[in-house]
């Protein structure tokens, strides 16, 4: 039998899923919670985990490189540890689930529903049917909507993939700068230790040197002088030994930071290895787009201008501000969407019964939507839309603006960096053969003791001006391939 009802459904309780007890002692539980404060016990047990566990860590990556790590082993364990990465790599996880969410514009959207209640017969016209004014019943229902014709959400998920992309550029570019900061670190590590090497032997050198002055005063052939100032210079040699040992230990525990590792773990460093990587071949872009590798002594022959172009296609934040430019060319389809029509179907099945009496039926239907006036606001979005779009391309030759400047700056310091490690590497030479000359005329009694220790401060001091400058260039060669859009961490030694 068919019956065709026309009823107002009321729903005026839900079932009861907890009494007022357990409602009571759940809330007050949340409650405790939320407000209590950590204290001490927390700080220390946190404290305590970290320290332990970053000792252990620490001490199981040392202990297979032989007590030292090259620039490779840094730059490695810093992509794969650092903290530095944590809000790029979020923004990143964020922007694919924000794409993976906005998918869902393509797919039906499905509800079911169900409920009980009661129903006045009376009201309804059937009350002569039954003998009670009101009639338990249940209602019963499952609808489906499918988008058809909805470009506003569609450009929506457009919109979502380049910022899907953009974050991974940044991801990508915000690691280019982790590489960038940890070799910095090193080299300050590498100039820290050499230094530290240097005073030692300074120190050594002098106390021997020391040593021999007595022996000679004592026979007559120095002069008390000369053993006052060698001891003068073997007590500053002990400060400054002291110092520079201290410098690595703050040095070394800035990079064990970024590297996260424990503050205090102790490793050595390779020099040699800033050198090779400022040394290795660069990647070079064509002007077909083909990445050609290029030999360093290649470079350095190479004028500023094709430098210059390399960072412009080289940069990836470049290639994130083109990502951006379209991201707001789609943001101005999207509110030209507005003016546009929406189209869904809609099926739906739904089950009414009361007592004795049940309807059942489905509904199908194509079902439009279209916005007549809603107070200008679609048309000032378009507006607004339009505005960022053109700000975004201002924007994006500001940013290529900046690239060349930062690549002009870092092949300007490269060229000055090796012109100075080729001068101090001359001049040590010369301090060296100075030095030499002046022991044998010291020998030979043509020279005095305190004239040798003049000779031997420039050597030392020549000593250090070159290590510096020698591994500044290749800093500074580092620099210059970060600018251009080089990776310095290679991808064969990982």
């Amino acid at each position: 039998m068919k019956n065709e009802v026309n009823v107002a459904f009321f729903w005026p309780f839900v079932k009861q899923l907890f009494n007022i007890k357990h409602l009571i002692i759940l809330t007050t539980a949340i409650v405790l919670s939320g407000c209590a404060t950590p204290g001490f016990d927390e700080r220390h047990d946190v404290s305590q985990e970290m320290h332990t566990r970053l000792m252990q860590e620490s001490s199981d990556l040392l202990s297979g490189k032989t007590g030292t790590l090259s620039l490779q082993d840094t730059l490695r364990i810093g992509r794969e540890r650092s903290l530095k990465l944590t809000s790029a790599r979020l923004e990143a996880e964020l922007a694919s689930i924000r794409r993976d969410a906005s998918f869902a514009v393509f797919l039906p959207r499905v509800t079911g529903t169900y409920g009980i209640g009661n129903f006045d017969a009376h009201a309804s016209g059937l009350g002569y049917l039954y003998d009670n004014s009101t009639l338990d019943g249940d209602i019963t229902g499952i609808r489906l909507v499918q988008p058809v014709f909805t470009p506003a959400a569609w450009l929506m998920y457009v919109e979502a993939g380049y910022g899907k992309r953009i974050s991974e550029i940044r991801l990508a570019r915000a690691t280019e700068l982790l590489d960038l900061r940890i070799a910095q670190l090193y080299h300050q590590l590498v100039i820290a230790s050499r230094l530290e090497d240097l005073h030692r032997t300074r120190l050594e050198a002098d106390s021997s040197m020391a040593d021999r002055l007595e022996k000679m005063l004592a026979e007559g052939y120095a002069l008390q002088s000369d053993v006052l100032r060698i001891r003068a210079r073997v007590s500053s040699d002990e400060i400054a030994l002291r110092d520079s040992r201290n410098k690595v230990i703050l040095t070394r525990g800035k990079l064990n930071e970024t590297l996260h590792l424990w503050q205090l773990a102790e490793y050595g460093v390779v020099g040699e290895s800033l050198a090779v990587a400022a040394g290795a071949p660069w990647e070079w872009t064509d002007d077909e787009g083909n990445t050609v590798m290029k030999a360093d002594a290649e470079m350095r022959r190479l004028p500023l201008e094709d430098f210059i172009w390399q960072g412009l296609i080289g940069r990836k934040e470049l290639y994130a501000s083109d990502q951006a430019v379209a991201a707001r060319k789609t943001e101005v389809m999207k509110a030209m969407a507005g003016f546009l029509p929406n189209i869904a179907a809609d099926v739906g099945w739904t089950s009414l019964s009361l007592e004795h009496l049940t309807a059942r039926y489905w509904n199908a239907a194509l079902v439009g939507s279209w916005s007549i006036f809603s107070g200008f606001s679609t048309v000032n979005e378009y507006r607004a839309a339009k505005a960022r779009q053109s700000s975004e391309f201002l924007i994006r030759e500001d940013r290529m603006m900046v690239v060349v400047t930062s690549v002009v700056e870092a092949w300007q310091n490269w060229k000055i960096a090796a012109g100075r490690a080729e001068s101090a590497e001359l001049a040590r030479e010369a301090a060296r053969h100075d030095y030499d000359e002046t022991e044998k005329r010291l020998a030979d009694g043509q020279e005095t003791a305190s004239r040798l220790l003049d000779k031997l401060a420039a050597l030392e001091a020549a000593e250090i001006a070159a290590e510096t400058a020698r591994y500044s260039e290749a800093l500074a060669g580092l620099v210059l391939r970060e600018a251009v859009g080089n990776d310095i961490f290679k991808e064969e030694e990982k």
